[in-house]
């Protein structure tokens, strides 16, 4: 798994997701949330973003809010990657039929595991857009 920033204006550029291949995103924003392809979203405005993740079956953005500023973080899943479970989780039908969790396995300094960071990396939306 591999992390970097991304930014705002990339992460809400419809052409840039394309282009990065992007298909799915689940917006919480102030009144709404949302889960649609990626080429039928039409973004808020960043003010009203609480929380966002656009993703494909490698990679994901996620924007969220750290000290009242939105922030853009891209998870990239690698050929060489650490472990991982993936879990498909069940929706309400207006959203989809379901979407696809990843959870990194990590190690603590013991070398007990626990699940890390999270990320979205599928989903089934039901042909609905």
């Amino acid at each position: 798994m591999k992390q970097v920033s991304v930014k705002i204006e990339d992460a809400l550029n419809t052409e840039y997701l394309s282009q990065e291949g992007y298909q799915y995103a689940w917006i919480m924003s102030v009144g709404s949330v949302v889960l649609k392809p990626v080429e039928a979203v039409i973004f808020p405005d960043p003010d009203e973003i609480l929380e966002a993740r656009i993703f494909t079956k490698q990679k994901e953005l996620h924007l969220f809010r750290y000290e009242e500023e939105l922030k853009c973080i891209c998870t990239i899943t690698e050929d060489t990657d650490t472990l991982y479970t993936e879990e498909e989780q069940k929706l309400r039908k207006r959203f989809g039929k379901s979407i696809v969790l990843r959870r990194f396995i990590t190690h603590d300094e013991d070398g007990l595991a626990y699940f890390g960071t999270t990320v979205l990396c599928g989903a089934d939306l039901g042909g609905e857009k």
